[in-house]
């Protein structure tokens, strides 16, 4: 399957997802959050970092270069 279509399919499916979050691990956040200070010159993460309005939750538990984005089930059936 071509690389750009399988990208729109993945963006697709998340912006289906009622509650999604993304997991990472806490080094790759690190890094994610300095590229992104770069590019952006107001940029400031708070206590609830979020990329795009999607909440970021990281664990050091996860692999390093591993992200998930899942959609938060129990948040859904309130």
């Amino acid at each position: 399957m071509d690389e750009k279509l399988r990208h729109q399919l993945k963006i697709k499916k998340v912006r289906e997802m009622k509650n999604p979050t993304i997991l990472m691990n806490k080094t790759d956040f690190e890094t994610f959050k300095k590229e992104v200070e770069a590019k952006v010159n107001n940029f400031k993460v708070g206590e609830n970092p979020t990329y795009e309005g999607i909440p970021i939750k990281t664990r050091y538990f996860i692999e390093q270069g591993n992200i998930i984005i899942y959609d938060d089930v129990m948040n859904n059936w309130l």
